[in-house]
């Protein structure tokens, strides 16, 4: 169980989140926990996520998993939101030989397409977790991995690369 201390529980009117499983708008009780915002008062493991409507640099469509789907089934290369809008920071680096490459890591729910690129301590901690399944891009760990060996653990994590 989480801590109720490290559990901020809010109200929106709507029209400032979204919920991430049919991307309608939300209104009502909302709690944050380690940087993200879910439905309801009280921590739980199958509340879902909400994110911010209003984002200039996000295209709803291109988060709706029926976009993905069809891109994934039609061969259409689709242009990607980018999850980040910053290269990752050195604290997001291993350093091997003479080499000093950037680590992305990513995750996904097993029940949904949404692929989300997080920081090394969120990847460590979703490693274990039966509900996600987690892969990087880069050298970790003394294991250097590419972008489609990334791609067959967790199918879709190409097209979230930023070019």
């Amino acid at each position: 169980m989480v801590p109720k201390n490290l559990i901020v529980t809010k109200y929106t009117q709507g029209g400032e989140l979204l919920r991430t499983d049919n991307y309608s708008s939300y209104q009502g009780y909302y709690y944050e926990y380690s940087g993200k915002m879910f439905i309801g008062k009280e921590y739980s493991l199958n509340s879902i996520e909400l994110i911010k409507a209003k984002n200039e640099n996000n295209n709803p469509l291109l988060t709706n998993p029926a976009t993905f789907n069809y891109g994934a089934i039609t061969g259409i290369n689709l242009p990607t939101n980018k999850l980040i809008t910053s290269l990752p920071s050195k604290s997001n680096r291993e350093h091997g030989g003479s080499e000093d490459r950037p680590i992305r890591f990513f995750y996904k729910k097993h029940n949904d397409n949404i692929i989300k690129e997080t920081d090394k301590n969120s990847y460590i901690s979703l490693q274990n977790n039966p509900i996600y399944q987690t892969t990087f891009i880069g050298r970790y760990n003394g294991i250097f991995q590419t972008a489609d060996q990334a791609d067959q653990q967790i199918p879709g994590v190409k097209l979230f690369l930023v070019v």
